[in-house]
Order: structure tokens, then sequence, then C-alpha cells
């Protein structure tokens, strides 16, 4: 018996042909090439480093939009900031690089890589012509996510120039207030073909093709660049390592990640961060120690990043496998938005295909499916934006007014050196309040904080003046006015018999519950 024709079976065949092929020429006209967006110039030795000058009239404080779009693997960017009365509000110069990755994770052109670090080193001889003294530089590192790239054009190559112009404004003023020479802000941009597809709605698709590239990108060149960058801070600062925290009159390096640019980081940097936080000093008695845990650099941010929590598990558990000194500082701070779709509803979607994978362990199958941010099992903090608060003198710690970031550095810095009482452990920043859960256990480095939507909206809204505030305070007041590593006094090392771990090491890693508390006036965060 013949079976019923379906409406398919009525369509002529030359327009079902049709219509797949214009699918097809559609599809394939909004793709994006793997190429640089940003290739190299100048001669093989020495690049050209193109220099661009941003001039605004807002009648407004700094930082306004930059004008000038750059198209140079490296740039050398000045600033001018005016009142509406023509009166200078602020003005200064910094570096800015750009270095690309393909799919595979190889650099598309490692002279781009040059560039940046030729920059700094000509910025740096120039200087002690001039001054006789040896600059010290602020190097902030950011991977962009998903739908991004490294085009003039892009709204995070723009929103992350005027971080920068931010950073060296205040940078200025922190100097003039600690009588100083101010660090040169140094920006590198990190960039991969988040942008695969340009076609709104359609470019969906590409979650899991764009996630495996992140994942690529962060596990190979991205990795080897950041570890000569942080090799770079080491030998500014004179070092001959690159394990320790510089403090704020030395060379410093944060690294920033935004979704997939989360992803891409955390890859390349969290085996780095287990190593770090495990590490045992072995003492003139033969026993061992762990040693303060260390970041990769001296600050880690990640801002709704996109990837799941069963990558976050091996730190996670290396960090309640150990105490923590109360003066460690914060090594590495995960910030979500509550209201993020693409990390909370889009990614766990994106994660069915894992439900064929085994899961025996309790919350397991939860940390599979979903990203880190999203997980209660590693919520270590809430923050929420609270506008009814009124700070007290000392908390006012706005960064963005050029009239006022100079009283509001001075104010973390004092801040930092107030007692405060035993077990209050509510800590405010400038009208956001930041909340512990009962995962957090004393002075532990690794943060995972959700924000409420009133701090960041959704998942793009990373840059919004609120959030950028409460960072600039947070990062000020926790990291950089801790201060360096104490000194360390060179002596002649005995030498002792080989002996086990002490008992004390085998319980703290069963259990850190019962870790010593250190100095009650010094509160965890």
């Amino acid at each position: 018996m013949r079976e019923a024709a379906t409406p398919c079976d009525r369509l002529p065949i030359p327009l079902i042909r049709c219509f797949l092929s214009l699918l097809i020429l559609v599809t394939v006209s909004g793709c994006t090439f793997d190429r640089p967006r940003r290739p190299y110039s100048g001669d093989a030795l020495k690049p050209s480093i193109e220099s661009c000058t941003s001039r605004c009239t807002k009648g407004e404080d700094p930082p306004c939009v930059i004008t000038c779009r750059g198209e140079s693997p490296a740039e050398n960017r000045t600033f001018e900031n005016y009142s509406s009365n023509r009166a200078i509000l602020a003005k200064g110069n910094y570096l800015v690089g750009y270095v690309e990755f393909d799919d595979q994770g190889w650099f598309h052109d490692k002279r781009q890589r040059n560039a940046i670090f030729d920059a700094i080193a000509d910025d740096r001889e120039r200087y002690r012509r001039e001054t006789g003294r040896d600059r010290q530089y602020l190097i902030a590192v950011f991977a962009h996510g998903w739908k991004h790239n490294a085009d003039g054009d892009d709204d995070n190559v723009k929103e992350f120039n005027k971080l920068l112009e931010r950073l060296d404004v205040q940078e200025q003023l922190l100097a003039q207030h600690e009588k100083r020479d101010a660090r040169k802000v140094a920006g590198i941009y990190l960039a991969w073909r988040g942008l695969s597809l340009k076609i709104p709605g359609l470019n969906n698709i590409t979650f899991w093709n764009r996630k495996n590239a992140g994942e690529r990108v962060g596990d190979r060149s991205a990795k080897q660049l950041l570890i000569e960058i942080n090799n770079l801070r080491a030998n500014l600062n004179g070092w001959q390592e690159s394990g320790k925290l510089a403090s704020n009159r030395q060379t410093q390096l944060f690294l920033i990640g935004h979704s997939f640019g989360g992803l891409l980081m955390y890859h390349a940097v969290h085996s780095g961060l287990i190593d770090r936080g495990l590490y045992l000093e072995r003492r003139d008695d033969g026993t061992y120690h762990f040693d303060t845990a260390k970041s990769f650099g001296d600050f880690i941010l990640l801002v709704n990043p996109a990837f799941e929590g069963a990558a976050y598990e091996p730190l996670f558990e290396a960090g309640k496998s150990r105490c923590f000194p109360p003066n460690e500082r914060p090594i590495m701070v995960v910030v979500t938005s509550k209201s993020d779709w693409a990390t909370g509803v889009a990614f766990p979607l994106g994660r069915l295909y894992t439900l064929t994978q085994t899961a025996p362990h309790p919350g397991e199958r939860a940390a599979i499916m979903g990203t880190v941010g999203h997980l209660d099992r590693y919520k270590t903090h809430d923050i929420t934006y609270d506008p009814s608060h009124q700070p007290s003198p000392l908390e006012r710690t706005s960064g963005l007014s050029i009239t006022s970031v100079s009283q509001a550095l001075e104010n973390l810095r004092e801040l930092a050196k107030a007692p405060e009482a035993p077990g209050k452990l509510q800590r405010w920043y400038d009208g956001v309040r930041l909340d512990p859960t009962p995962v957090y256990t004393g002075h532990l480095p690794y943060l995972v904080m959700s924000a409420d939507r009133s701090l960041i909206k959704d998942h793009d809204d990373i840059w919004n003046d609120r959030f950028i505030q409460f960072v600039t305070a947070f990062v000020t007041k926790e990291v950089m006015s801790k201060g360096a590593e104490p000194p360390q006094q060179k002596e002649e090392k005995k030498e002792s018999p080989e002996k086990p771990l002490p008992a004390v090491y085998r319980f703290w890693l069963e259990d850190s519950k019962h870790c010593p508390q250190g100095n009650p006036t010094q509160k965890p965060l």
C-alpha cells in the first residue's frame, strides 16, 4: 500500500534545493574568517607603534569614549579630558597591545606578542635615559568572550581602553599621594574568534564550537603568553622567581576574563593556581608547612565566566584542604550576576549532552551542567548594591570621579589599617554589601561572588560604572593596600634528615574547618 503524501512531498524539488542553497549562502556569508583583525606592520625587527590621541569635551569626569580607532597590534594612546569650559580634568597615556589566537589556540602572528613587549622595553629605556630611574608598570590583561574579537569597533575593545584610561588617572593620583613615580599602565587584550558568525540569533548555534575554541586557546598559546608576561613582571621587579606578590610600588599584573574569555583565562592559569596554593615549604627542622598561597600574577577577576563547576572543583578542594594565614590576599574572584541568562540558563541547556556521562557523587551532575557562579556548592559571598546605605567617610571609595578619587584612595588606605570587631563578616564597598555564605572559611583566597541585578543586570553588563567602582574599591583595599610579601632574610640552611609530613598536615588535608583563625582583629572577607 502506498503511503500518504506529506506536505513536504508536495513541494517542488527545485524549490527545496533553492531554499537550502539560500540558507547555506546566508550562513556562509555571515561567517568570519579565522584571521588576525590587527595584522602586524613594520619591519621584521622593529614593529610600528601607533600613536593615538583622544580628546574629550563633555563637561564630565573621565573616562569618556575613546574617539580614535586604532588598528595596530600595539598602540601608545594619549588622552586629554576637558570640562565644558576647556579646563583640563585629566590627561595621560598608556600602552595597549593586542595578541590574537586562531581556533587551534596558536598565535596568529607571534610578532603581535613581540610588539607589546618591545613597546614596554623601549618605554623603560627611554624613561631611564630621561630620569636615571627604572620605571614600574601596572599591567592589565583582558580576555574577551563569546561574539567578540579584536576589531576596533568591538565594544570590548572600546571599554577595555576606557578601563586603562581610568587606571592611568588613578595611578597618577595615587603616586602623588605616596610621593613616588607613577607606574605606566600597559594593557594586553587577548583576542580570539569569539565572533564566528555575524547573523543575530543564528550565531547562538556557535556555542559549542566557540566554547571548545576558548578552551584550546587557554590550554595552548595563551597559557604560554601569560607565563611570559608573569616572568616579565618578575624581571621588572628584580625577582629571580615569578611566584611572588607585588606591592603598589612594584610592577603588578591583573588578569580579567569575561564569558568564554573567563573560560580561556581559567584554563590558562588553574593548574598554576593549584600548584601555588598547595606548595609546601621545607623548614630547617625537616618539617613541611604550607606557604602563603600565591596568585598567577597579583589578582585574577573572572566576570560571568562560562565554564562548568566541575572544572573549578580541583581548585575548590585545594582551598578546603589547607589553612590560610590572616594576611592572605584574595587571589581569584569569580563574580556572576544572578540575572545572567547566558550562564544561568543557556549554558546548562548547551550541556545537556553530558547527561550521557556518569556522575556518581552528590552534586557532581549539577557541577557538570552548571557554571561555577550559579552553584551554591562554590558560592562564598553574595554582593548587593544598597543605595540606602550611608557610608562612613572611610567607606567612600568612589574611583570614578577625578575630583574624588584622590580622597577615595586615601580613605581606602586608612580603612585597611582600621581595626574591626571580631566576628563582623559583612563588608561594604561604597554602597555595595558583601555577605559571606556558609561555604566561606576564614581567609580563603578563592572567592565566588553572586551579584544582585542592581550591580550587574545581565551577561554583558560588566562595564557599568557601579560594578567597575566596586571592583576598583575591592582591589585597592584588599589587594593593593595589603602590600607585598615581607622580604625574606637569607640564612644558610642546615641539612637535616628527611622526616615524614607532620600529622597536622595530614589532619588539615582531611578537614580544614579546624584551621586556626589567627589574629581576631584581622577578620576574613
